[in-house]
């Protein structure tokens, strides 16, 4: 756990847990970890937009052509444009 976790979770953090319908009062170390991660780690949803040229859109406004396969395929985790955590956006949630 990094200093400035450490430092919310006694602070402003533990009372946000308390005020959240979202976040309960944390118990453990990775209960506050996974707390803090949730809340403040940048995500980054990817669709595939044109399935021929395996190019998928990123929801930070880029663009990135996989010539095979998915980005889960390829073990990519990150967005390499704004760094967010890459959240691969399949088809089925398209349909819906």
């Amino acid at each position: 756990m990094s200093k400035e976790q450490k430092e919310h979770i006694g602070g402003d953090l533990a009372s946000d847990y308390t005020a959240s319908k979202e976040l309960k009062p944390c118990h453990s170390e990775a209960e506050a970890i996974a707390a803090w991660n949730r809340r403040y780690v940048k995500k980054c949803t990817w669709s595939l937009g044109d399935a021929e040229f395996g190019l998928y859109n990123t929801e930070c406004g880029q663009a990135f052509n996989l010539e095979c396969g998915t980005p889960k395929d390829n073990t990519m985790n990150f967005c390499c444009y704004c760094g967010g955590e890459l959240i691969e956006k399949t088809e089925a949630d398209n349909d819906s």
